[in-house]
């Protein structure tokens, strides 16, 4: 992995899947970490138990559950994926995929959000979200997230 591709990171967030948008997640995945760029997916755990995100190399799952409806929960799910979003990239040897469908983006490392600085790391952080409530959820201004590239 070369010095540049370390830096640069892409985070998929999806909501809850069951076909089509959970593919084409997986497909853009593998994508991207063919490309040698660090890819985080976030999701549902059934997501993962029906796409095997975690178990594809260069890709790491870390669970957030995002129903298709709006919850109580929403606003823990929230703070789990700013705390998510904002932990610094791995470094090149966290980059491969730890095994399991529960599988936390960064094993060994307690999930405490990392630095608030992280998105706007040196060769960037895309975070793109998949589905309505993914977006909603992921917004810059629910996740406080100074990411250079959100959709």
């Amino acid at each position: 992995m070369t010095e540049e591709s370390a830096r640069r990171r892409v985070t998929l967030v999806l909501g809850a899947s069951v076909g089509g948008m959970g593919e084409h997640v997986r497909m853009l995945a593998a994508g991207f970490a063919d490309r040698e760029i660090a890819v985080l997916v976030i999701g549902p755990a059934s997501a993962n138990a029906r796409f095997s995100f975690s178990a594809q190399p260069g890709i790491s799952f870390s669970a957030a559950e995002i129903r298709e409806r709006p919850r109580a929960g929403d606003l823990a799910t929230t703070v789990r994926l700013r705390r998510l979003l904002l932990r610094p990239a791995p470094a090149p040897a966290e980059t491969a995929a730890p095994a399991g469908p529960q599988a936390s983006a960064s094993a060994g490392r307690p999930d405490d959000g990392g630095s608030p600085g992280a998105g706007g790391s040196p060769g960037g952080h895309v975070v793109h979200a998949h589905g309505l409530r993914a977006g909603a959820l992921t917004d810059r201004k629910s996740t406080r997230l100074n990411s250079s590239h959100i959709t």
